[in-house]
C-alpha cells in the first residue's frame, strides 16, 4: 500500500535587475534580467499553480547614432538599433515522465555527456535578435542650400533584420526570420510661378481680372519613389517519438514581396493641381525547401532582377480645379471646385488558373463639382441693400441733441417697413451645393498583364480610355476582338457596371435675424448592370464545334 499526503510546499524567488545606460549623446542602452524558480507564484495562487519550471530571461538593447563618428560637415544620419534576447525554461519534472523529477531522471545516466544532452534536450529556449537601420539620409549642411531633382538628400535608405530561434523537447528547431529592405526617394520644388500680366496697367480693370490672373508653374510640386523589399521565412522541424527527426520532414511558410509605390503632384497653376499615385504589389517566387543550393539562390536573383511577378497593380489620376467664376464683378458671389479622379486596378488570378480563368481588370471613374451661391453678397451689390444688410451701431454715451429740420426729413423717409420687407426678400442668404457621380466598370477574364501605367507591352490593352476611366461597353467587343478574353467554360465572375449620383443642396435661410433657417435637399441613386461575359463551346456557323462568345444572366438593380 502506498499512500501520499500533504502538499510539497518548496519556497521560489524570482528577481529582477534593469539597466538604463546613456552614452553621451550617441547610444542609449537598455538592459533587463528576469528570473524565477521552481516553486514561485503569487500569494493569491493555489499551490498547484505555483511554477514548475526555472525561468531565465534577458535581453539588451541599444539605439546607436553612428553618424557621431563621422564629422558634422559629411551631413549623413544614420540610426542603429539593436537587440538581443533569450528566454529559458528548465523543467522540474521530466517531460517524457511528468512524475519524476528531472533530478532524479538524470541520475540515470552513468555517462556525463548523456546526462549534459538530456538536460539541453527538455529545456524550451528562445534566442531573438534584430538589428535595424532606419532612415539613413544625408542631410543638407549648407544653410539656403537650394532642392535640386539629383540630389543624394532626396534619398533614404531602411533595413531590418529580425530572428527567432527556438528548441524544445518536440521541436528540434524553429526559424523564423524576417528581413526588410526600403529605398525611398522624395523631392519637393519651391513654386515658382509666372504671371505675365500681374503688373500690366492695361489689365486693371476688375472685369480683366482673369486675364491678369493667367499663371503657370513649370515645375512639378512634388515627386517621389518607396521600395520594399519584405522576406519572411519560417522553418520548423518536429521530432518523432524517438526524439530524432526521422520520417518527419521539415515544414516551410515562406514570402517575398516587393512592394512599390509611385506618387507625383504638380500644381499647374493656382487653380488646377493633377496628383498621379501607383501602387505595386509583387511576389518574388522561391523554389521549395531550404535555400542551400546556388542554383535556388540563382533562381530568387533572376526573380529580383525581373521585380518579382506582378500580384496587384493601382493607379490614381486626380485633377482639381477651382473654376475662375470669381473672378468676374458679375459672378463674383459664386465659388466652385471641380474634381475628377479616376482609379485603375488589375488583380492578377491565381497562379495556377491565371491561364484559363485569367486575371481581373476595373477601373472607376469619380468626378463631382462643390460650390456656394453667397447670396449676400449678391445683394450687397445695391447700395440700398447693403445698407440694410449693414445695420448702423447705435451711439451710446454720446451727447444727444435736437434733432435739426434736415434730420427730421431724413428720418421720415427711413421708410422702417420698407426696408423690413425687402430684408424679408432676402432672407435666403447662401446656397451650398454638392454633386458626384461615381462610376466603374470590372471585367474578369482579362489574359493581358501589366507593363507601365496599366497598359501592357505592345501599349494596346485594355485602351487607354479605359485606364482613363472610360465606361463604354465597348471594352467587352475590344476584348473579344483582340483576344483578351480568357477562353474558359468555368469564367463565373460577372461583368459589372455601376453608377451612383449623389447631389446635396443647403439652403441657410435668415426671415429675420434673430431667426435662422437651414434647408437640405438630398438625391441619391444607384444603377448597378451584371452578366456573364465569357466563352461557351457551341455549333459555329460552318457547322463545326467551337468557342462563341456568350453573355448570360443580364441583371440590372438599383435604388433611388
Amino acid at each position: 500500500e502506498l499512500r501520499v499526503t500533504d502538499f510539497k510546499n518548496d519556497p521560489g524567488w524570482a528577481a529582477n535587475a534593469r539597466l538604463d545606460l546613456k552614452l553621451a549623446d550617441f547610444a542609449t542602452i537598455n538592459g533587463d534580467l528576469r528570473y524565477s524558480s521552481v516553486g514561485f507564484g503569487a500569494v493569491s495562487q493555489r499551490i498547484s499553480e505555483r511554477r514548475r519550471e526555472e525561468v531565465l530571461n534577458y535581453d539588451i538593447s541599444a539605439n546607436v547614432a553612428l553618424d557621431k563618428f563621422i564629422p558634422e560637415k559629411v551631413g549623413l544620419r544614420i540610426p542603429m538599433f539593436v537587440s538581443y534576447e533569450e528566454r529559458k525554461i528548465t523543467p522540474s519534472y521530466d517531460p517524457l515522465d511528468p512524475d519524476v523529477p528531472l533530478e532524479a531522471t538524470l541520475r540515470t545516466f552513468d555517462n556525463p555527456e548523456e546526462r549534459e544532452a538530456y538536460a539541453n534536450l527538455v529545456q524550451d529556449v528562445t534566442t531573438r535578435k534584430s538589428i535595424n537601420f532606419t532612415n539613413v539620409r544625408k542631410v543638407k549642411t549648407k544653410e539656403n542650400a537650394k532642392s535640386r531633382i539629383y540630389d543624394i538628400e532626396n534619398f533614404s535608405f531602411t533595413y531590418a533584420s529580425s530572428s527567432a530561434i527556438q528548441r524544445s523537447i518536440y521541436k528540434q528547431e524553429y526559424v523564423n526570420k524576417n528581413m526588410r529592405i526600403g529605398l525611398a526617394y522624395n523631392w519637393s520644388s519651391t513654386p515658382i510661378s509666372y504671371e505675365p500680366f500681374k503688373n500690366s496697367k492695361a489689365f486693371s480693370s476688375p472685369w480683366l481680372q482673369l486675364i491678369k490672373d493667367l499663371n503657370i508653374t513649370p515645375l512639378v510640386s512634388n515627386l517621389g519613389f518607396r521600395w520594399d523589399l519584405n522576406r519572411r521565412f519560417i522553418r520548423e522541424q518536429l521530432r518523432n517519438a524517438d526524439l530524432t527527426t526521422e520520417g518527419i520532414l521539415p515544414t516551410w511558410e515562406k514570402s517575398f514581396f516587393f512592394d512599390r509605390n509611385y506618387n507625383f503632384r504638380w500644381n499647374l497653376t493656382k487653380s488646377i493641381s493633377v496628383d498621379y499615385m501607383a501602387r505595386v504589389n509583387a511576389i518574388v517566387d522561391e523554389p521549395a525547401g531550404d535555400i542551400n543550393t546556388q542554383a535556388k539562390r540563382d533562381s530568387i536573383i533572376t526573380n529580383l532582377k525581373r521585380l518579382g511577378r506582378m500580384k496587384t497593380f493601382d493607379q490614381d489620376i486626380g485633377l482639381t480645379y477651382r473654376i475662375p467664376i470669381d473672378k468676374t464683378p458679375l459672378t463674383d458671389w459664386i465659388n466652385s471646385d471641380f474634381r475628377y479622379r479616376v482609379g485603375y486596378t488589375w488583380k492578377a488570378g491565381a497562379t495556377d488558373q491565371a491561364d484559363t480563368l485569367g486575371n481581373t481588370v476595373q477601373n472607376q471613374r469619380d468626378w463631382g463639382l462643390t460650390g456656394k451661391f453667397d447670396l449676400v453678397k449678391l445683394y450687397n451689390k445695391s447700395k440700398l441693400l447693403k445698407d440694410i444688410n449693414s445695420p448702423r451701431r447705435s451711439s451710446r454715451g454720446l451727447a444727444t441733441s435736437r434733432p435739426s429740420e434736415t434730420d427730421t426729413l431724413v428720418q421720415k423717409r427711413d421708410n422702417k417697413f420698407g426696408k423690413g420687407f425687402l430684408r424679408f426678400l432676402m432672407m435666403v442668404r447662401s446656397v451650398n451645393f454638392s454633386f458626384t457621380n461615381r462610376e466603374g466598370t470590372v471585367l474578369p477574364g482579362y489574359t493581358p498583364s501589366v507593363f507601365l501605367f496599366g497598359m501592357d507591352s505592345s501599349w494596346s490593352a485594355p485602351g487607354w480610355d479605359f485606364v482613363f476611366g472610360s465606361q463604354s461597353r465597348d471594352i467587352q467587343s475590344r476584348a473579344i476582338e483582340n483576344d483578351w478574353l480568357a477562353r474558359s467554360e468555368f469564367l463565373s465572375f460577372p461583368f459589372t457596371q455601376y453608377n451612383n449620383i449623389d447631389l446635396k443642396l443647403t439652403a441657410n435661410i435668415e426671415p429675420a435675424p434673430d431667426l435662422r433657417i437651414q434647408l437640405v435637399a438630398n438625391k441619391i441613386s444607384s444603377d448597378n448592370f451584371h452578366e456573364i461575359f465569357r466563352y461557351n463551346t457551341d455549333t459555329l456557323d460552318d457547322g463545326t464545334i467551337g468557342q462563341v462568345p456568350v453573355q448570360l444572366a443580364p441583371t440590372r438593380t438599383g435604388n433611388y
